[in-house]
């Protein structure tokens, strides 16, 4: 009440080292993530975008900087299919059948699909504790490719056998 001083004194030296380790990680973790080929994002239980890395957005066919967080899942598909990735008549069924049906299921699902430019991409999708999903995307087409090239030879023996004026006998 006279006047005077107060002097208080804390320890924050633990809480300032914990914090520091806490950025360092995120630092780490988001470093990581933007060095994937994979693509990853992360959607709450109403489809809003949490989290993405870079790739997630390049693989769907999205330009560099249109998958931001707290993007609704809708917005996403409709930036696809005013890219030409997605047919138009797709984009409510896609989202019906994702955020209403698949997510609230609680199991991870799996789909594939072709984009224009001719790359497949494989979307692993998979439900989180706390509702919503975090969906993988991954580029195929090397498998695909690799997969009809095997196909399109053993096609071709079985034609080459089958013209032959000989019969074969395989042992083995």
């Amino acid at each position: 009440p006279d006047g005077g001083t107060l002097l208080l004194l804390a320890e924050s030296g633990t809480r300032h080292l914990a914090r520091e380790a806490a950025e360092a990680t995120a630092r780490e973790l988001r470093a990581m993530l933007a060095r994937l080929d994979a693509g990853v994002g992360r959607y709450d239980a109403d489809g809003v975008l949490r989290r993405a890395n870079p790739a997630f957005g390049r693989l769907i066919g999205l330009p560099e900087g249109m998958v931001v967080e707290n993007q609704p899942f809708r917005a996403l598909l409709e930036a696809q299919r005013d890219a030409g990735e997605l047919p138009a008549a797709t984009v409510d069924a896609i989202e019906h059948r994702v955020v209403r049906e698949e997510a609230r299921a609680g199991v991870e699902w799996r789909f594939e699909r072709t984009r224009p430019v001719g790359t497949t991409i494989r979307f692993v999708n998979r439900p989180l504790p706390e509702g919503g999903w975090q969906a993988e995307v991954t580029d195929i087409t090397a498998e695909r490719q690799a997969e009809q090239e095997a196909s399109r030879r053993a096609a071709l023996h079985v034609a080459l056998i089958e013209a032959l004026p000989v019969g074969v006998a395989v042992y083995g």
